[in-house]
C-alpha cells in the first residue's frame, strides 16, 4: 500500500470534514469511517502530521478496533511529559491547546484533531482539547465542533454519534464561510472526480510504502 502525503486541510474544505489524520479505503460502504474517496492501493496521511506517519501506520494497519486495546498496545508506559501549551476559558469551559503528538504516544493513538471529556474519559469534564499539531487554519472549526458536540452530549443527552453528526454540519457551515463547499453545493469548484482526488496530493513529497 503506497503512503500519500495530502493537504489534509483542503480534504476538510471541499469533500471530507472528517478527514483528520491518516486513512485508507475500509472497502464497506456502511463503515462510519469509509473513506470511499481513498484508492484502494493508498493511504494517505495529513501533510501536517507528515512526522507520525510511521506511528499512524503502525496503529491504522493493526487491525484493532478496540480503543482500550490501542491504548495498551501503542501508548510508552514512562512519564508523559507536559503537552499542555495553553489554556483559556471560553463560556463554561477552557480551550486547552495539546501538542496531539505527546497525547498519543502516552495518552491515546486514536486522539486526533481535538476532544472533549464526554467522548474522551482522560479529558477533564470542563475542558476542550484542540492539537496544535493540526493546520491552523482548521482550529476555529474544530472548536466549533466539539463545543457544540459537547453541549449536545452534557446538556441534551445525545448519543456521540447524533451529536457528532450535528456537529459536523455546524463545522461545514464554517467551513463554507472560510471558502470551503461540498458535493452538491451550486459553487463546487470540481466536476471531475479524479481531478478533485490528485488536487489533494502535496507535491514535492514522495510515496511512502
Amino acid at each position: 500500500m503506497k503512503i500519500r502525503y495530502v493537504d489534509g486541510y483542503k480534504i476538510r474544505q471541499f469533500l471530507d470534514a472528517d478527514f483528520d489524520s491518516f486513512h485508507f479505503n475500509q472497502g464497506d460502504s456502511l463503515n462510519f469511517d469509509s473513506k470511499w474517496y481513498i484508492p484502494k492501493n493508498e493511504a494517505w496521511c495529513d501533510v501536517s502530521l507528515k512526522g507520525e506517519v510511521d506511528f499512524f501506520k503502525h496503529v491504522e494497519l493493526s487491525n484493532i478496533d478496540n480503543r482500550a486495546q490501542a491504548i495498551r498496545k501503542f501508548t510508552e508506559k514512562d512519564k508523559i511529559p507536559n503537552f499542555k501549551i495553553k489554556r483559556k476559558k471560553q463560556g463554561n469551559v477552557y480551550i486547552v491547546y495539546v501538542d496531539g503528538s505527546i497525547v498519543r504516544t502516552h495518552i491515546d493513538p486514536w486522539f486526533v484533531c481535538g476532544g472533549h471529556g464526554y467522548v474522551y474519559t482522560y479529558v477533564p469534564k470542563e475542558e476542550i482539547w484542540i492539537d496544535i499539531k493540526m493546520d491552523r487554519r482548521d482550529i476555529s472549526h474544530i472548536i466549533l465542533h466539539e463545543s457544540l458536540e459537547r453541549e449536545l452530549m452534557s446538556k441534551k443527552k445525545k448519543s456521540y454519534d447524533v451529536a457528532h453528526e450535528y456537529a459536523t454540519v455546524a463545522e461545514k457551515e464554517s467551513r463554507r464561510k472560510a471558502g470551503g463547499s461540498y458535493l452538491g453545493d451550486e459553487n463546487y469548484p470540481y466536476n471531475n472526480f479524479k481531478e478533485l482526488i490528485k488536487s489533494f496530493y502535496v507535491r514535492g513529497t514522495k510515496e511512502r510504502k
